[in-house]
């Protein structure tokens, strides 16, 4: 997460600036591995990110809810990836699924 600090500090930012809002910090993987282990892995990391914004920037966790989806939001396709050839462009598509997102739920 250290390299992430920059990101999260801009979310902490906007929650501090629209305190009425309910968010969902979202978390996704690629489609490699087991089901069950990258919907939990995905939990674990929106977790994480909930953690420190509440336990490090001290912000309200009642607005701030956080979700692990695994592999079932793909941005592309594993048909899409299997057309790939170039393992460098293949690698460049699983990233592009491995995402945190930031959902409002409520303004």
């Amino acid at each position: 997460m250290p390299q992430s600090k920059d990101s999260i500090k801009i979310i902490a930012d906007f929650i501090q600036k629209h305190p009425s809002f309910k968010i969902e910090i979202s978390s996704h993987t690629d489609s490699r591995g087991k089901k069950e282990s990258n919907l939990k892995l995905s939990e674990l990391r929106a977790k994480s990110i909930v953690d420190y914004l509440t336990k490090e920037l001290l912000l309200p966790a009642d607005n701030i809810e956080a979700k692990g989806y695994g592999s079932t939001q793909l941005v592309v396709g594993d048909a899409q990836i299997k057309k790939v050839s170039d393992k460098t462009e293949k690698e460049k598509l699983h990233q592009k699924n491995r995402r945190v997102e930031i959902k409002i739920l409520r303004t």
